[in-house]
């Protein structure tokens, strides 16, 4: 959601941008003390759709600033940003027009990453680095009524991968966009003793949140 969020949000009633923050409570976004965006452009499309550009330094000297880091390495967390709007002349509760996403902002110098979705950069990598992939999923689970629900499930590596010798470079959750508003998390462990070992003895190595898609 959006408590901890850095925001500028444009208001087109007055043409203007505000640099803002939100803390711990679901509250309008309270203005930065320090204004450290600048409005370049902004219209209205014929079509309904307001767009505005806006520039700001990487990093500033504001604490509620938060810091857009090169991410243009595999290996660096990309920027995951929250977008919402709305059709009334000020600023407003949004409802449910809002969307989340992973975005890498900026290119590798050596061409290797662009600048784009995440999601996009994970399989443009994965077909260039994987040498195949395997598929781990639940048959048929019929989620339970009850409030909370843990489920097990353990996968045989031979029925994974066609080799024993593999190493994961990269790993995706698929989950039913119908199914995700009951999903609290999920976790996957590497038993070093198979389906037999009791997986909270081992070290979890992948792990999915809500928020984390």
């Amino acid at each position: 959601g959006m408590r901890g969020a850095d925001v500028v949000h444009f208001t087109s009633a007055s043409s203007s941008i505000v640099d803002a923050h939100i803390l711990d409570d679901l509250v309008a976004p309270t203005p930065d003390e320090i204004q450290d965006w600048e409005l370049i452009y902004h219209t209205l499309t014929d079509d309904g759709y307001l767009i505005f550009e806006a520039s700001r330094s990487l990093k500033t000297s504001d604490t509620f600033d938060r810091v857009f880091h090169d991410d243009s390495d595999i290996y660096v967390t990309d920027h995951r940003l929250i977008s919402a709007w709305g059709s009334s002349e000020f600023l407003y509760y949004h409802g449910s027009n809002r969307v989340q996403s992973s975005i890498q902002l900026f290119n590798g110098g050596d061409g290797s990453t662009g600048a784009g979705l995440d999601y996009q950069n994970f399989l443009d990598e994965m077909s260039k680095r994987s040498e195949g992939s395997g598929v781990m999923a639940l048959s048929n689970y019929r989620i339970p009524e009850r409030k909370t629900t843990y489920y097990e499930e353990c996968f045989e590596n031979e029925n994974l991968f066609s080799s024993a010798k593999r190493w994961i470079i990269g790993y995706e959750f698929i989950i039913k966009p119908e199914s995700k508003k009951y999903m609290h998390h999920m976790v996957v462990y590497g038993m070093s003793d198979g389906c037999t070992g009791d997986y909270f003895q081992e070290n979890p190595i992948i792990a999915w949140t809500p928020g984390e898609d």
